[in-house]
């Protein structure tokens, strides 16, 4: 939840960081070291390397993943109301937009008919998404 993660007393346990940005695409680059950040919204779609991301269970439509990097994306949907429970995982990130929409938080999203990650602004507060802490 946004709250939560602005919250000054850190939503994270000690030595460890609400992801930001520069997190995920480090994680992306990991399986896919040519993959291209330079336009704001990158996309990134890969069958058999996001596939390891996902929860192997939890997903609709026979979309679980194998979870095979314990990375274990489960789909809690996002917005105000959540809807897509099933169908998506979407994470906030600490990072700010610089632009098209200066002051808009970054998200990150995967989910859908197949496997990807993509990244999109959204108003700063508005709707919920999870938040992934990463250790320091």
């Amino acid at each position: 939840h946004y709250s939560a993660m602005m919250d000054v007393r850190n939503v994270c346990p000690e030595g460890w960081h609400v992801s930001t940005i520069d997190d995920w695409e480090n994680l992306i680059s990991y399986f896919i070291p040519d993959a291209d950040f330079s336009q704001y919204y990158w996309y990134v779609n890969n069958d058999n390397i996001l596939k390891t991301l996902r929860s192997n269970s939890l997903w609709n439509d026979s979309m679980n993943g194998t979870n095979q990097e314990f990375f274990n994306a489960v789909p809690g949907g996002q917005g105000n109301p959540i809807y897509n429970i099933g169908d998506e995982a979407s994470f906030w990130t600490s990072t700010v937009s610089a632009s098209p929409n200066p002051g808009d938080q970054i998200f990150i999203a995967t989910g859908g008919s197949n496997y990807n990650f993509n990244v999109g602004v959204y108003a700063a507060g508005g709707g919920f998404k999870c938040i992934r802490c990463v250790k320091d």
